[in-house]
């Protein structure tokens, strides 16, 4: 039975952009070293080409990221600028925290980032080194007290949070760290670990608590309410489509405007909406079991 709550039409709230998909971590809980798109970081002019189009659109927020890390992205204070520059009122980004160096962090709080979230995922060292490979726990700890007290210096309206991925691995920790970081952050979110299905025997299975792996009620609100918008220039319907398996237009041929209400973003709507995910990898985000999917990127001949 079709939703209320959301329309084939709806007003996107949000924009998710990959200003870059390279990292420098490979993370035990994360999909990237099992990504099969090739890497590379987005193009500043297409990049503000977009930004327009958005404020047109009426969208105000904007984030940096998707799976990559933040100060990778060579431009990454070019795209800050441009985005307050063109009238956005909220610019957030995520790091792993290694390479916020205060050089770094003085450069993007300046350019004018509103907000900053520090993917931490231990409370101790050696837990870090075997989650994140690195052993750069005390680095990345260090570095928050940097960024909050730039944050003092700067710009007192600067929010600076915590994200804390749980896993079997990790879970005895979420304590720990929160009470290593309290004294300087705004905010300290967990999330639970989420295995989209899509390998049937992806190791990261072994990291879920209790069986108890994340998941995305139907309709997902993803789908309704955040552009997403890939290094390369295409739509795409999720955060977490690493392989490009829900492409809906190429921005670089197709304005925003119209990539949002696009064929194949009407049909993904109306999936979600009748709750039909039969051959969506969408499908994988809502079920405990692997379903075999299409990819829509076949759709607009990639």
């Amino acid at each position: 039975m079709a939703s209320s709550k959301f329309s084939v039409n709806s007003q996107p709230r949000d924009m998710l952009i990959e200003i870059t998909n390279r990292c420098n971590y490979r993370c035990n809980f994360c999909i990237h070293s099992k990504m099969k798109s090739h890497f590379g970081d987005i193009d500043p002019d297409f990049l503000k080409y977009i930004f327009k189009q958005a404020y047109a659109m009426g969208i105000n927020r904007i984030g940096l990221y998707t799976i990559g890390e933040m100060f990778l992205c060579k431009e990454l204070l070019t795209h800050i600028r441009n985005a307050k520059d063109i009238g956005f009122d909220y610019v957030y980004s995520d790091t792993n925290g290694a390479l916020a160096s205060k050089e770094n962090l003085k450069g993007v709080i300046e350019a004018g980032l509103d907000s900053i979230k520090f993917s931490i995922n231990a409370g101790k060292s050696e837990t870090y080194k075997k989650i994140h490979g690195p052993n750069t726990f005390e680095i990345v700890i260090d570095n928050l007290r940097t960024c909050y007290e730039l944050k003092q210096e700067i710009n007192p309206n600067f929010r600076l949070m915590v994200s804390y991925v749980v896993t079997k691995e990790n879970e005895d920790e979420v304590g720990l760290l929160k009470e290593i970081v309290a004294p300087y952050v705004d905010s300290f979110e967990t999330h639970s670990i989420l295995v989209r299905n899509d390998s049937i025997n992806d190791p990261r299975r072994n990291l879920i608590p209790d069986d108890k792996n994340a998941s995305y009620s139907i309709p997902c609100s993803i789908v309704f309410n955040r552009i997403h918008v890939t290094f390369d220039g295409y739509l795409t319907a999720c955060c977490q489509d690493f392989n490009q398996d829900l492409l809906l237009a190429d921005l670089k041929i197709t304005p925003l405007k119209e990539a949002w209400v696009s064929s194949n973003a009407i049909k993904l709507r109306e999936a979600h909406l009748n709750q039909k995910l039969d051959g969506l990898l969408c499908a994988n985000c809502c079920s405990e079991n692997y379903c075999s999917y299409k990819s829509l990127k076949v759709q607009i001949l990639l």
